[in-house]
């Protein structure tokens, strides 16, 4: 096979207020773990349109690299770690690479609406920076990019113009959704659907089975049933059976099962 197996790591924690934190979690693997090469963050719930495969390698040897989006919305941004750059120091115009000239990790009044999307190559030479951040904010990932500017050392942005969303909560997922997909169907294999009527985006997965009933802005994992049903901006997912039930914004987890019995 071309790829490596993953590996899963889990913190050895019980409560949130025992949790490392994100950089915190990233900083103890690379002391467990001794980790000696370049490293790269994917951090967060994003989708990312752009190709990771690109981006890694349109890194400088030895420069952090941060992959950054414009959404266009100074309002917005301030969820966001935002990125200034100097577009007269372009790098590489075939893949937008530009220095940046500074970050700031949610800002009250951005400078800026191109912002981090949680994508970013570190190389090995600042790892020893990172751990030694991280020591006293383990929370803030995007803050390393602000340290490794006020110890001067260059950091790059990948700045791409494909999709990005984060998709952090249930409102944002059905967002992405409907940006992505449109007002249209999506089937995954052997997935049914009959007497069925539809607006806006519908994503059926694998094996679903939908029957009699009305879907409008839901995504449907692989294996669900519905059947006489009236769902409305909704995700269901793996395994889910629902039958004569009318639902608005609702997430339900693996497996649970709906039954109306008259």
């Amino acid at each position: 096979t071309p790829y490596a197996p993953i590996q899963i790591l889990i913190e050895d924690t019980r409560h949130d207020d025992h949790k490392l934190g994100a950089l915190g979690a990233v900083a103890q693997w690379i002391t467990d773990a001794k980790i000696d090469d370049d490293i790269l963050l994917l951090t967060g719930d994003n989708y990312l349109g752009c190709s990771i495969d690109a981006f890694v390698k349109s890194a400088r040897p030895g420069t952090p690299l941060l992959a950054a989006h414009d959404i266009g919305n100074l309002e917005r941004a301030k969820q966001f770690g935002t990125v200034v750059v100097d577009k007269s120091q372009i790098i590489n115009r075939k893949s937008q690479i530009v220095p940046v000239a500074s970050f700031e990790e949610k800002p009250p009044n951005p400078k800026s609406t191109l912002v981090s999307t949680g994508c970013s190559l570190l190389p090995r030479s600042t790892l020893p920076i990172l751990l030694e951040y991280a020591a006293s904010h383990p929370d803030n990932v995007g803050g390393i990019f602000e340290e490794l500017l006020r110890r001067k050392i260059s950091v790059d942005a990948y700045v791409f113009s494909e999709p990005w969303f984060d998709i952090g909560s249930f409102e944002a997922y059905l967002e992405a959704t409907l940006s992505l997909v449109g007002h249209n169907v999506l089937s995954g294999e052997n997935a049914v659907m009959e007497k069925t009527e539809c607006a806006g985006s519908v994503v059926l997965g694998k094996g679903c089975r939908v029957i009699n009933s009305t879907l409008e802005n839901v995504v449907l994992f692989d294996q669900c049933t519905i059947e006489d049903c009236d769902l409305r901006d909704c995700i269901c997912d793996d395994g889910c059976e629902l039958r004569g039930i009318d639902l608005r914004k609702k997430m339900l987890r693996k497996g649970t099962k709906l039954i109306r019995k008259d």
